[in-house]
């Protein structure tokens, strides 16, 4: 055994190798095979059934869309049809022209109903509600336009002759005439509201999104039916009166007070001449016109009714007589009085219906329509009138030797001429008279104040 160990480092043992086995080629994983699907026949007929109802759903919304245009398109002609036979006069052809006119609406109404499968499309929706609304607004018109046409024709019948006068209608004619204006008050009113709910209508249609050429009819409507509704508000209720204020079925007897409105007062003008104004059937009974003065001046040193304040701080007024009777804005108020005033001025009991008043506005109109009129040889037209009359009755009386009680007595002839005028109007220029009437009323150049307090309210509802 040696001493020293061996120190010298021996090799490392390497390990033996360990045999790998053969490399296999790599697994080719190909897509399992799909199995080819069969469609059974309730598939087929599922498509079927769908591809079916959208063609019959197609075929039949363009068939209500037909209807639809074609309904529509039609109304419209027979609503021009309408305004062409009332300009000319055929109120028979009118009438059945609107007739046929609201049946073409009914229809196009009918197949807008239909149409409700695409209606919910939003943009599609907005279109249909201008549709609708216009349809609606036409079906209003057209339940107001029939009874309307029926008092048209009515009147018609009596005075379709263009060159027929009132004075030239008979007796019975004239009857028949203010009976059936007598006898339309619910008509009118019932026509009215239709023609309302066309305009309540109209304010329901959408402002935006709306296609170019339902815009146009949009427009259209909207600038003409409001222009409709307003002069049927004008002129209609005042028909449904005209017959009581004219003396129908009972006559009636007015205060006629002329106010000069170049001196204004409350409710017009100075009130320089009174007169009766007696009416029946529509004819002119009486009519008689004075000086106030001489009503006035008879209870001059006996009368103790004393002025408003007014009166007596600018015009020194120590009395209130009829001359100034006129002194409250409210003219029911101011009627009542003069009606007071003037049986208490004559120490009357004379029966007054009611109180007019007109200023020479009025005058001045209607000498536009009748043209001038000559009175004792000097004539009066619409541009002398108001110089040349204040004329004759301040100054030109002193020197013709007329006296200061007669001084207005051509006031009365002028107002007597110009009726008579009027009464002898031809048929073809009542529409301008009427334009003429229903502006005075309105602007306040005429006054009428009935004692019957159902006509009273028709008048206030007038305006």
């Amino acid at each position: 055994m040696p001493l020293i160990p061996d120190i010298t480092p021996k090799p490392a043992k390497q390990p033996k190798p360990t045999a790998r086995p053969a490399e296999r080629p790599a697994k080719t994983i190909r897509p399992a095979k799909l199995k080819a699907r069969h469609w059974q026949p309730r598939h087929w007929k599922i498509i079927g059934g769908v591809a079916a109802g959208v063609v019959l759903l197609i075929t039949y919304c363009s068939w209500q869309s037909y209807r639809l245009y074609a309904a529509g398109l039609a109304a419209k002609t027979n609503f021009e049809a309408v305004q062409a036979a009332v300009e000319a006069k055929d109120f028979a052809k009118a009438k059945s022209e609107l007739q046929a006119g609201t049946d073409q609406i009914s229809t196009a109404r009918s197949a807008s109903r239909g149409l409700w499968p695409i209606k919910w499309i939003p943009w599609v929706h907005t279109q249909f509600v201008v549709v609708d609304q216009l349809l609606l607004a036409g079906e209003h018109v057209g339940k107001a336009g029939q009874p309307l046409l029926d008092i048209a024709q009515q009147v018609n019948d009596v005075v379709g002759d263009q060159s027929v006068t009132v004075n030239k209608i008979g007796k019975a004619e004239r009857a028949a005439l203010l009976q059936t204006l007598y006898d339309s008050p619910e008509t009118v009113l019932q026509a009215q509201a239709d023609l309302h709910n066309a305009v309540t209508a109209l304010k329901a249609l959408p402002d935006k999104h709306v296609v170019a050429p339902l815009q146009v009819v949009v427009e259209l409507v909207q600038t003409n039916l409001p222009t409709i509704e307003a002069a049927v508000d004008k002129g209609l209720p005042f028909l449904t009166v005209a017959p009581i204020i004219a003396g129908y079925p009972d006559a009636k007897t007015y205060l006629f007070l002329l106010q000069n409105n170049t001196e204004l007062r409350p409710t017009g003008g100075f009130i320089g001449t009174y007169g009766i104004l007696e009416l029946h059937d529509g004819n002119i009974a009486e009519f008689k016109t004075d000086n106030i003065y001489n009503i006035d001046n008879k209870v001059k040193d006996t009368w103790t009714e004393k002025p408003p304040e007014a009166l007596q701080r600018y015009l020194s007024a120590t009395r209130w007589y009829l001359r100034d009777v006129n002194w409250d804005p409210d003219f029911p108020t101011t009627a009542a009085r003069a009606e007071d005033f003037y049986r208490r001025e004559l120490q009357t009991d004379q029966v007054i219906d009611g109180v007019i008043a007109v200023t020479p506005e009025l005058i001045h109109d209607l000498l536009e329509v009748t043209g001038p009129i000559t009175v004792e040889g000097d004539e009066y037209n619409a541009d002398n009138l108001t110089e040349k009359l204040q004329y004759e009755v301040e100054i030109a009386f002193y020197n013709e030797g007329i006296s200061d009680a007669a001084r207005k007595e051509v006031i009365g002839k002028l107002a007597g001429e110009i009726l008579d005028r009027v009464m002898n109007l031809p048929q073809s220029s009542w529409d301008t008279l009427a334009t003429v009437l229903i502006t005075n009323l309105e602007e306040k150049h005429i006054l009428v104040y009935s004692n019957d307090a159902t006509v009273q309210q028709l008048m206030s509802d007038i305006g």
